[in-house]
């Protein structure tokens, strides 16, 4: 029997207004929408992978134009951008060079500008070596990205499939929304391979037809 493979990507930037609110992250999306009336320290988002922080940075520089600096990209980022541009993200920030972080949020906070940290543990669980970036780090509001509940997750796969022009059973999604990780960018590759598949074969999208395809997909 052959098996399916794939390689997570990464999900496209939301729109606000496409962006799926619940109890999982209500807290982090209301900060979305107050910025750039943010706190001057910074705000730090944390959470598990899956838990939506690509979707929020994603938003997020959607909203702003800001910058995103991150573990690809930090050995050739000009730290003069930020004096053009203001408004910095720093995704998986605990992989960024600790005299680099520092030097960042000490130029977003001395120009006025906005700071937004992500990584998978907050800043409290760091083990940091230098004192200043440790005080600037507990100075910020620090905010958990919670693991996507169902309610999140049921409208994620409405929105993915409706943003392929394929409208679902709820039937279907209720069948799926039990039996899949709660993980973003996973949700999408498995949306991703349904269509594929359903169009390949001209299959309707059933639960015996998506029973199939997940006993078929290498985890």
């Amino acid at each position: 029997m052959s098996q399916y493979n794939f390689e997570f990507k990464n999900i496209p930037a939301f729109e606000r207004k496409d962006f799926i609110v619940s109890s999982s992250n209500f807290e982090a999306v209301s900060w979305l929408d107050k910025w750039p009336n943010w706190e001057k320290s910074g705000i730090f988002f944390y959470g598990a992978p899956g838990s939506g922080k690509t979707h929020l940075i994603h938003s997020w520089k959607f909203k702003t134009g800001g910058l995103i600096l991150n573990e690809k990209n930090s050995s050739n980022f000009s730290i003069n951008k930020i004096y053009e541009n203001k408004h910095l993200a720093v995704d998986n920030a605990s992989k960024i060079p600790e005299k680099t972080l520092l030097h960042v949020i000490n130029i977003c906070i001395e120009e006025k500008g906005t700071i937004f940290i992500l990584d998978r543990e907050a800043p409290a669980r760091w083990e940091v070596s230098l004192k200043d970036l440790e005080s600037r780090l507990r100075a910020m509001t620090t905010v958990e990205l919670k693991n996507p509940d169902d309610k999140l997750i049921e409208q994620l796969f409405f929105k993915l499939f409706y943003d392929r022009q394929i409208k679902i059973n709820d039937d279907v999604v209720k069948y799926l929304v039990k039996r899949v990780e709660r993980d973003f960018e996973y949700i999408q590759s498995i949306v991703e391979i349904i269509d594929t598949k359903s169009f390949s074969y001209k299959k309707e999208i059933t639960i015996p037809f998506v029973a199939g395809v997940l006993k078929k997909i290498n985890f």
